[in-house]
């Protein structure tokens, strides 16, 4: 876990501890202005600008950040430990009902729309893959280079997020719904920690190929985007916020509690209006087809 990760973490469970001593352990976060959000490193970037942004106009309404997955920030939202999950995935049907269990009553807001990228080490020749060769790659069944291109040679390494991710889980369905099959990851598939480090692996490694959100993808490092098509007769095109055809692009979430307090009110708000949705475009994110809070 990242320094700031720990320190924002420290913070949060500092508050629930001050709060439960002052005599309402029934659900503590609402002793304090802080608002404590948990879940998806994808959104790292993007949150750090909005929380900063939003705390120059609403100093005494700190926001703490602790971001490591979707499924981490969903059970501490569950739990009552923090105020808000960043999600990169819609809730799974268990989550759902660990939240039955908690008599934890959440709703959704999207947020923004987060752009897959797909990069492989500079020093690869393919320039363009379809779905179809993605999912035959991630899956294990694409295992050398070569099969793609007679320019290049070598044992395929997938990188990729855990199981768990958001990432993971809207690209591997994502595949699945073309395949008309679950598609598992491959065997031999290398899992890293964040997307940062996804990248970082396929800067040093020739032969790897990873998928990361949009914003981790830097043109300083040792790789380069692919361009992605639906199929072999459609056009390839670049994740880029302007155009929408492109074929991986998933929705972001903000999931919280139907009851929640003033101050996650207002961070919401603020994301999702126009001051917020303007540094979100800046950062390389699409706009949200709804901005509508939708219960759970």
């Amino acid at each position: 876990m990242k320094a700031a990760q720990l320190i924002a973490l420290i913070l949060c469970m500092s508050c629930q501890l001050f709060c439960i001593s002052c005599g309402n352990q029934s659900d503590s976060r609402s002793q304090t202005p802080m608002v404590c959000v948990t879940g998806s490193d994808t959104m790292e970037t993007l949150l750090s600008a909005w929380s900063k942004d939003f705390m120059k106009d609403k100093p005494k309404e700190p926001v703490s950040l602790t971001l490591v997955s979707t499924g981490t920030g969903i059970n501490s939202l569950i739990e009552r430990d923090s105020d808000m999950a960043a999600a990169s995935r819609e809730m799974l049907d268990s989550e759902k009902t660990a939240a039955s269990a908690k008599d934890a009553k959440l709703k959704k807001v999207m947020v923004a729309k987060d752009f897959i990228a797909v990069v492989t080490n500079s020093a690869n020749p393919v320039n363009e893959l379809t779905l179809e060769q993605l999912a035959s790659i991630f899956s294990g069944r694409t295992k050398k280079w070569q099969e793609l291109s007679t320019k290049y040679k070598g044992d395929i390494l997938p990188v990729m997020r855990e199981p768990d991710a958001g990432s993971t889980k809207f690209f591997l369905s994502h595949l699945a719904k073309l395949e008309g099959k679950e598609v598992k990851s491959a065997p031999g598939a290398k899992v890293s920690a964040s997307n940062e480090t996804i990248v970082d692996e396929v800067a040093k490694n020739k032969m790897a190929i990873g998928f990361v959100a949009f914003p981790y993808t830097h043109s300083e490092c040792k790789t380069k985007t692919i361009k992605i098509k639906k199929d072999k007769t459609s056009k390839s095109t670049q994740p880029i916020a302007s155009d929408t055809s492109y074929p991986l692009i998933r929705p972001l979430y903000f999931f919280f509690d139907a009851n929640a307090k003033q101050e996650v009110k207002d961070f919401i708000a603020y994301c999702t209006g126009e001051r917020g949705q303007n540094l979100a475009k800046m950062r390389g994110f699409a706009p949200p087809d709804s901005t509508g809070a939708e219960d759970i």
